[in-house]
């Protein structure tokens, strides 16, 4: 599953909740699959943010603009 995919079930499944006509068994197992997603979906944030940062601490902190400077 993605996190586009997770996040259009999430709001599936809010959209279902809010009509109000959910019986008492389906609120039960949406609220749980609403659970899972939202981890699933923590969990995916989690892991694209330390790929950011990981590719953030390895850019020479030289940059181009940097370096224009210094030769001014």
């Amino acid at each position: 599953m993605t996190y586009q995919e997770a996040i259009t079930r999430l709001e599936a499944i809010t959209a279902q909740l809010s009509s109000g006509t959910t019986d008492v068994d389906s609120l039960v197992t949406l609220l749980k699959e609403a659970n899972q997603l939202t981890a699933f979906c923590r969990e995916r944030l989690t892991q694209v943010e330390n790929e950011v940062n990981n590719m953030l601490a390895d850019t020479p902190a030289d940059t181009p603009a940097d370096s224009r400077e210094a030769q001014q």
